[in-house]
């Protein structure tokens, strides 16, 4: 119901509800509908805020969002940054995500 949840996020927003949840939240339903650069962008938004809980996540799918949008060098940045703000399993995902990518790269 991920159509659903961005409707009532956006709805939030629209609203003056503006805190890390609400770009977090958006931009994982955006990616789950396959729109990745909307994700990307409330990604973005999310690490603009600083240090939020939300912070090393946003870095993790903000790269896949990236991927999607064959932008490798972006995606392996924001995993570097998901592992340095980052705490386990998020930071173990993310290590191991981009080594497979560094691989993909050297090829």
């Amino acid at each position: 119901r991920y159509a659903e949840a961005t409707a009532s996020l956006r709805g939030a927003r629209a609203a003056g509800i503006e805190d890390a949840a609400t770009p977090f939240f958006l931009g994982a339903s955006l990616l789950m509908l396959d729109d990745a650069s909307g994700a990307s962008g409330e990604f973005a938004r999310v690490i603009g805020l600083g240090e939020t809980p939300y912070l090393a996540e946003a870095h993790y799918y903000r790269a896949k969002a990236l991927l999607r949008l064959n932008q490798l060098s972006g995606a392996v940045a924001e995993l570097d940054r998901s592992i340095q703000s980052g705490e386990d399993p998020i930071k173990s995902a993310a290590r191991s995500l981009r080594d497979s990518l560094r691989v993909l790269r050297e090829r």
